[in-house]
């Protein structure tokens, strides 16, 4: 794992890749990157077609409500798809849809709103998965507040830290942060508002290098096809945007 978000983990769960996206990984965008994204957004078609919706012509509409999309659980979405053919749909109903024939789709929009125990439950599932495995991230829990998002956690910052302070962190550090989220050039962006390592406040040192190390979390720009975050908000316990995946803006 080369970059763990300290963060609500939910911008890297974009629109439909989002469904099954590995949310501790906030990697940078290379091919590498963009190839996993692409398989991500059929795992996730591959899931949301599992459920039922509303079929006008070559447009559908899915609307969920406390359900799991894949291993996902969502409070609420609205997504609706146009210009999808009926190829397209059969191949996506059948589990070998090709990213080749879901390209042609002519747009992917949706809301999704995410719950903060859910998002709290899927981080403890990743996390129990890398258990033995040195990893980054050892325990990571959120609490969402207004605009805010308050995190809890240990982590081995000596995987992240390109120069060590004046006092010694010890490779598992107690870490306990305050983050702001920003859309920016169609990036996504992290702002540390406060925090504090061991009991002893961010430096201004380490939080230079946190940001250089997390931002940007994510860069649609750097995606070969349109998609981006239109909208989020932080609300009481809950998360919810607005995205787009392949038609223009």
């Amino acid at each position: 794992m080369k970059k763990v978000s300290f963060t609500l983990m939910s911008f890297f769960l974009f629109m439909l890749a989002a469904f099954s996206v590995t949310p501790l990984e906030a990697l940078p965008i290379t091919e590498h990157t963009i190839s996993g994204f692409k398989k991500e957004i059929i795992r996730g078609l591959n899931n949301l077609f599992k459920l039922n919706f509303q079929q006008t012509g070559d447009n559908l509409f899915f609307q969920v409500k406390n359900q799991e999309i894949g291993e996902f659980p969502i409070a609420e979405a609205e997504i609706r798809i146009e210009g999808i053919s009926k190829d397209a749909i059969s191949a996506i109903q059948g589990g070998n849809a090709t990213f080749e024939e879901v390209r042609k789709i002519e747009s992917i929009n949706g809301t999704v709103k995410l719950a903060e125990s859910d998002l709290n439950k899927i981080i403890r599932k990743k996390i129990d998965r890398q258990k033995g495995q040195n990893p980054l991230l050892e325990s990571l829990e959120i609490q969402i507040g207004n605009s805010e998002v308050e995190i809890n956690g240990t982590i081995n910052l000596w995987k992240i830290l390109t120069s060590l302070p004046f006092f010694s962190i010890q490779a598992s550090s107690k870490i306990e942060a305050t983050i702001k989220f920003n859309l920016q050039n169609n990036q996504v962006l992290a702002e540390i508002v406060s925090g504090k390592i061991n009991g002893v406040e961010i430096t201004p040192e380490i939080k230079s290098q946190l940001l250089n190390w997390l931002n940007p979390m994510w860069d649609f720009s750097k995606v070969p096809f349109p998609c981006g975050i239109e909208e989020f908000k932080l609300q009481d316990g809950t998360l919810w945007y607005k995205g787009y995946i392949f038609n223009s803006r």
